[in-house]
């Protein structure tokens, strides 16, 4: 790593970091470092990454069976459920939402409709609007209300946890699935991207192996990678209950 290398790197970081003059100094000072240890800790983090390149690689081959193992254990992660467009008016009783329906009957707008009923600050600021709203995520009862519902006709009132709703479906967006041969160029990028943790993860547990009993450090300084540091400690497993069984 040449020095022209550190440099730069600094030089953009403080552009970044330090926008306006003197800003740099001033957190020298405050920090109690000088540009030298700040140069020595970029060297180190560009070589580490550098390292880290390295190691971990491209992701190396991924086949097409691994692909579509891997589209085949995750369908779900593939599909866009059904969306709907909504009008809402939520009142806190069945009369006034009778109300709300009758004005909006009458040819009253849904912005002087909600203004007048609803309950609910977010839609009534909106004017009853309430997009995209995917299939199961709302209260279930307007859930199935709604997407049983035709387009373009106000129903209610329609009693919930919540209170009273006057709902109506403005816009449909029908659910999809995205195909495998769609799906085949990010799934490809993940498992890559999988492959080169899994290489680096192994290089870090290898290395530090490696080199733990010939690290002494410091007072004050002493981690689990030092010889004379604290005991690594295991990855947490799940575990029976207390008096409890594993089958």
């Amino acid at each position: 790593m040449s020095s022209a290398d550190v440099q730069k790197s600094l030089d953009e970081q403080k552009k970044q970091g330090f926008p306006n003059a003197g800003d740099y100094e001033k957190y020298l000072k405050s920090s109690g470092q000088s540009n030298g240890d700040v140069l020595q800790r970029v060297r180190v983090t560009l070589i580490s990454n550098k390292l880290s390149t390295k190691v971990a690689g491209n992701g190396g081959a991924v086949t097409d069976q691994a692909i579509a193992d891997f589209y085949a254990k995750n369908e779900a992660k593939f599909v866009q459920p059904e969306k709907r467009d909504l009008r809402v008016v939520l009142t806190k009783d069945a009369a006034h939402a009778r109300q709300a329906l009758n004005a909006l009957d009458a040819g009253q707008s849904w912005k002087s409709v909600t203004q007048r009923f609803s309950i609910d600050d977010q839609t009534k600021a909106q004017a009853g609007k309430l997009p995209a709203q995917a299939k199961g995520a709302l209260d279930k009862t307007l859930d199935d209300a709604v997407f049983s519902a035709d387009k373009n006709k106000v129903n209610g009132p329609l009693k919930t946890q919540f209170g009273y709703f006057v709902y109506e479906v403005t816009g449909v967006t029908p659910g999809s699935k995205q195909s495998l041969d769609e799906a085949k160029g990010t799934i490809k990028q993940q498992l890559q991207s999988q492959n080169q943790q899994k290489h680096l993860d192994q290089f870090v547990k290898a290395f530090n192996t490696r080199w733990r009993d010939k690290t002494q450090c410091s007072a004050g300084y002493r981690t689990s990678d030092c010889k004379n540091g604290p005991k690594p400690t295991p990855t947490p497993t799940a575990t029976a209950p207390a008096g409890g069984q594993t089958g």
